[in-house]
C-alpha cells in the first residue's frame, strides 16, 4: 500500500523567483510503501489540487519496487550535481528521484495531492485515488488535516 507521507514546499519560494534563483530541490513529495512486501510505483500518477501532475517514470526500466516501509522522495527539481545524469537514487531504504522541472510544483500556503496507480485510472474516475494528502500554512506552521 502506497501512501502520500509527506509533502514540503519551498516556503520561501516566491522570494527566491523574485531574486531570479529558484531552489526547487527546497520542495519534495515523500510516498511510503507502508506494506510488509516489495511495491512498484513505476507509472504511479500525483496531482496537485491545481491539476500539475506528473507521472513516476524512469528512462530505460518499466519498473520501481520499493521495498517493504521504503520511502521515494521525490524532488521537483535536478540533482544537485549537475553533472550527474542519474535521476534515480538508491541506497539504504532511500529512494530519491528528480522531476528536473522548471518550476515550483507545491504551493507553500495550502495544497492538496492525489496519488493514483495510473493516469489513466485518474482519467478514469479522478474520486478513486489511492491517497490523499492536504495541508495548511498557519503562520510559520504547516497544519496536516488528519486522513479521511
Amino acid at each position: 500500500m502506497i501512501r502520500i507521507a509527506a509533502i514540503h514546499p519551498d516556503v520561501i519560494g516566491v522570494d527566491r523567483l523574485r531574486l531570479n534563483a529558484p531552489r526547487l530541490n527546497a520542495e519534495w513529495i515523500e510516498l511510503f510503501n507502508a506494506a510488509a512486501r516489495p511495491a512498484d510505483v513505476y507509472r504511479h500518477f500525483v496531482v496537485n489540487g491545481r491539476g500539475e501532475s506528473f507521472t513516476i517514470t524512469l528512462p530505460r526500466r518499466k519498473a520501481l519496487l520499493l521495498g517493504a516501509y521504503q520511502a521515494l522522495v521525490i524532488f521537483s527539481g535536478f540533482p544537485d550535481n549537475p553533472s550527474d545524469p542519474a535521476i534515480c537514487y538508491l541506497a539504504n531504504q532511500a529512494t530519491r528521484l528528480f522531476l528536473k522541472r522548471d518550476s515550483y510544483l507545491w504551493d507553500p500556503e495550502e495544497e492538496h495531492a492525489y496519488l493514483y496507480s495510473s493516469r489513466e485510472s485518474y482519467a478514469e474516475n479522478p474520486d478513486n485515488y489511492l491517497d490523499s494528502y492536504h495541508y495548511k500554512r498557519r503562520s510559520a506552521k504547516v497544519i496536516i488535516s488528519p486522513r479521511p
